[in-house]
């Protein structure tokens, strides 16, 4: 048997998971090689502008708000429902032996169409909802589809059981021989029970190389994904850190320029009094020129909140105020 298909399920824990796999199957990026299909699906139907492609800011902006919603949805059906004992949802992957990409591309419409059909049955059986799928056309290997579920029945919310169930195992391998058996040049079930190596036929052995291979490709797509979320993590810390560092420049900022507003008002007081000293002086025209200067620049660095500028003109200032102080006190004496 060379030509076979079977389903693999596995559950998706926690909602980092969840966002870290739905990035990953649907290529947020718009890889034109991911068929995406259904669109991320609420109870009312698929989300405006999910329909084929989903962008970077519409998952950013959904995600949260669909898991809280289906974590609420569960907790109402099963009130024992835990999120950490029992994940919220799913992901399947349709797998296929070699001759899948053959006949994929000579009939792309009759694949969607069994791939759709069995994916109703799937959520019928299991009294669930499938929420999309992704068909990979990128990878190295075989075409292979990806699916996401609601892990729990919808009518009562308790958790599905694939990974632990016989029984839902070989229902899996039943489902997808049934839809595909006819597609293409044919596909068979996947083996019911384990042989030994030295027993298999010839046939049975190549099944069971391309099994491995497949296997091996899914492991190398595991680790990518959690490389990425490692990534995801170290960055959000990266940035926590800086966002801390800013709010303690800022707030040590703040608090420099109250201490400078308040020298500067300081300031302003002993500029002001000096000034006042020469209301009574009968100024020349020269000095009046002069006195006008000195008030403007002192204007202008205060309004500038100049510090340093304000201080060294207030000593200059001084100066020339003591000359004009002299100057007229020598010609009242006279």
């Amino acid at each position: 048997m060379s030509r076979f298909t079977d389903i693999r399920i596995e559950t998706i824990k926690g909602f980092d998971n969840f966002v870290e796999r739905l990035k990953h199957n649907t290529r947020y990026k718009k890889d034109k090689r991911v068929i995406n299909g259904f669109g991320m699906m609420t109870e009312n139907g698929p989300v405006n502008g999910f329909k084929n492609e989903y962008s970077k800011n519409q998952l950013e902006k959904f995600n949260k708000i669909f898991y809280d919603e289906t974590l609420q949805e569960v907790k109402k059906l099963n009130k024992d429902f835990r999120e950490k004992r029992n994940p919220l949802f799913g992901e399947g992957i349709l797998y296929f032996s070699k001759g899948i990409n053959e006949d994929y591309f000579k009939e792309p419409t009759k694949f969607k169409k069994h791939l759709e059909e069995l994916l109703k049955e799937f959520e019928e059986r299991n009294k669930t909802k499938v929420l999309n799928y992704q068909i990979h056309l990128d990878e190295e290997g075989n075409i292979h589809t990806h699916f996401m579920f609601k892990n729990f029945n919808i009518e009562n919310g308790k958790s599905l059981n694939f990974t632990r169930s016989k029984e839902n195992g070989s229902w899996l391998q039943d489902l997808s021989f049934k839809h595909f058996e006819n597609f293409g040049k044919g596909y068979q079930r996947g083996l019911k029970k384990k042989k030994s190596e030295k027993h298999l036929s010839i046939e049975e052995y190549k099944e069971l190389q391309e099994s491995k291979k497949l296997l091996k490709n899914t492991k190398i797509e595991l680790l990518e994904l959690q490389k990425e979320l490692r990534l995801a993590n170290g960055l959000n810390e990266k940035l926590k850190v800086q966002n801390e560092r800013l709010n303690t420049q800022k707030e040590e900022l703040e608090e420099i320029r109250n201490d400078t507003r308040k020298d500067i008002l300081l300031i302003q007081g002993e500029f002001e009094e000096m000034i006042e000293d020469f209301e009574d002086f009968l100024l020349s025209e020269t000095d009046k020129e002069k006195l006008e200067k000195i008030k403007s620049l002192f204007g202008r660095y205060s309004k500038n909140e100049n510090k340093e500028r304000l201080l060294k003109h207030l000593d200059k200032s001084k100066k020339t105020l003591n000359k004009f102080k002299n100057k007229y006190t020598r010609k009242e004496k006279r």
